[in-house]
């Protein structure tokens, strides 16, 4: 299924605000020599905020696909990314990348999972940053001395401690690709040494000016200052665009509003070309009250924007301590998309040619100029071939098709996504609501265990199905980090949750457990792996994380004292995969829960 067209009136606008900062941000990095002082940041922020479903995320990436077509002349980024899917994940596939050629800029998308597990979301997003520094490294060496990509490869991975010499340069360019890149980041870089678990032996590193180097956030900011600071000798310049994608999220995972009032603060000291975005949730921005009517405060990445633009130098920080003013307002830029987008038409006419103007009409405007609802509703129109005319998608909807379409988008959002997640095979189903009960990220080995244990089959190959036909999850086909897969956007998990909760699941799948015995089998395992974190031999250190952060929850939950167990085990394995800030958020909840 392809996915929507971009369009409105009011979002092009929106979209040319994007370019006009990225292009201001570009244009200092190409003016500025290595080694120059800047006096005056030239970083801009952007805010883009709202509700669910009115297409922040999309705009930020229809961002990234415009820079990818018209600010990356030798295709370094893939500028395809996105277009044949209905949700793509913020960061393109380090292997979709093209590292024959120069980048123009460093692209970093951070999505912040939902749910209480969210991670840390910045040290689990370095393996997608590390290639691109070093592309990026790569490329400044290359304008700076003149000479070919080979030669410079060469001596930068000499540089680095990889012994390639004994490969004559046409192996070495056959060589060229992500794992090269990958080794010399990882050999090369501060934050490397971090991922590579260095720090478990030893001193921790220094940073360029000297300062220890104890946590990933510090390693992360050293080696973005050594490139995207004008003092450093090693001066990319080019722009850093970083997007924090769901940042209301960050009130679960403290690194990320860490790292976000670090990144401001040091990109207005040291004159980064950086264009931070970030989307959030319109409510979270201010104090609100929930379903409850209790007021909750606003969020953590609102605090740190409120501090950098109102505070003064001498008031700390709320998470990192660094001093106010970072943030001009000329340099930041608000984008409130509470307003519906104002034309979807072309949107739909896009993907459905055939159909009469006055039907288009007509879901456009039970839409509500929502994009996320009509995304969903040409969703599920995709998979009712029997609503069109010779069951051609391609041709108008049939009288009993166009009365089923706009019944359809009648609905309100979560119905119409609840009624998609109906229309998937017994199997798929059954492996989703599987995974939903450990949350929107989820373990997918254990999926495939209580599946054998309660059903006596496997779930992996459905949940595979669940991807790649559906679109519901993703990153269960890609195991090349870890095990790890996630609901591909809130609607999905909670359309799983609703189809439990509402008794559907056991209505319309054979044998289906009370909830109960589901979470029995869940708990069985979880026990298991806090009886011994090594018992499942197949998980990575990645896996046993979650699946100990979760272990943790349900015990506190229960007011079990294996929560305890399962926290101490989980410091432990956070400082195994050279997470510190993991570990230390581990510990903080041991104390919190088990201090009276």
């Amino acid at each position: 299924m392809s996915e929507l067209q971009f369009c409105g009136r009011n979002r092009q606008r929106d979209l040319t605000r994007l370019i006009r900062a990225y292009d201001d941000v570009a244009a200092a990095a190409e003016g500025t020599k290595a080694g120059t002082q800047v006096r005056e940041p030239v970083h801009r922020v952007v805010l883009i905020h709202a509700e669910r479903g009115l297409g922040k995320t999309r705009l930020a990436m229809e961002l990234y696909r415009h820079l990818t077509t018209s600010r990356d002349p030798e295709h370094y980024w893939p500028d395809d990314y996105g277009r044949l899917a209905e949700r793509v994940a913020v960061m393109p596939a380090g292997e979709t990348c093209n590292y024959a050629s120069d980048p123009r800029f460093v692209w970093w998308g951070l999505a912040i999972a939902d749910g209480p597990n969210p991670g840390n979301t910045v040290f689990n997003g370095l393996e997608d940053l590390l290639p691109h520094l070093t592309a990026a490294q790569l490329s400044a060496r290359r304008r700076a001395s003149g000479r070919d990509m080979l030669h410079e490869f060469a001596d930068l991975a000499a540089d680095a401690g990889i012994e390639i010499a004994d490969a004559s340069l046409d192996v070495l360019g056959q060589a060229i690709g992500l794992g090269m890149f990958k080794r010399i980041g990882q050999a090369a870089w501060k934050v490397g040494s971090i991922v590579s678990k260095h720090t478990s032996d030893g001193d921790a590193p220094l940073d360029a000016s000297g300062k220890r180097i104890n946590t990933v956030v510090d390693g992360v900011m050293s080696d973005l200052s050594r490139l995207f600071a004008p003092s450093s000798s090693m001066f990319a310049g080019m722009p850093l665009v970083v997007l924090i994608d769901d940042a209301q999220f960050a009130d679960r995972d403290r690194t990320t509003a860490v790292f976000v009032e670090r990144l401001i603060a040091a990109s207005a000291a040291e004159g980064w070309p950086l264009l931070l975005l970030v989307t959030h949730w319109s409510r979270q921005l201010r104090r609100w009250r929930d379903g409850r009517d209790a007021e909750q405060p606003r969020s953590a990445v609102s605090e740190v924007l409120n501090h950098a633009r109102n505070q003064t130098p001498e008031e700390p920080g709320p998470f990192n301590g660094s001093g106010g003013g970072t943030l001009a307002d000329e340099r930041f830029i608000e984008i409130d998309l509470g307003e519906p987008v104002d034309n979807l038409a072309p949107a739909l006419r896009g993907q459905f040619p055939g159909l009469m103007d006055e039907t288009v009409a007509s879901i456009v405007e039970k839409s509500g100029g929502n994009p996320r609802k009509l995304e969903q509703i040409a969703a599920r129109m995709h998979s009712r071939p029997i609503w069109f005319e010779d069951l051609d998608r391609t041709r108008d909807l049939t009288a009993a098709g166009r009365e089923s379409v706009l019944s359809l988008a009648d609905l309100r959002i979560d119905d119409i996504v609840l009624e998609r997640f109906h229309d998937t095979t017994p199997a798929v189903r059954r492996a989703l609501l599987l995974a939903s009960v450990m949350g929107s990220r989820f373990v997918v080995d254990f999926v495939d265990r209580m599946a054998a244990a309660r059903f006596g089959g496997h779930a992996r190959s459905d949940l595979e199905e669940g991807e790649s036909r559906y679109r519901f999850v993703r990153d269960v086909l890609d195991r090349s980090r870890n095990d790890i897969a996630a609901f591909s956007e809130r609607l999905f998990v909670e359309a799983a949750e609703a189809y439990l909760k509402h008794g559907m699941a056991r209505a319309h799948l054979k044998d289906w457990p009370e909830a109960s015995d589901l979470y029995a089998v869940l708990d069985d395992l979880l026990n298991d792996i806090i009886d011994d974190p090594t018992v499942f031999h197949t998980l990575t250190d990645d896996d046993r994380a979650l699946a100990l952060a979760l272990a943790a929850d349900r015990m506190l939950l229960a007011g079990s004292h294996r929560a305890g167990l399962a926290l101490a085990h989980l410091v432990r394995t956070e400082n195994a995969r050279g997470n510190p800030e993991g570990a230390y958020e581990a510990a903080h909840r041991f104390i919190a829960g088990f201090a009276s």
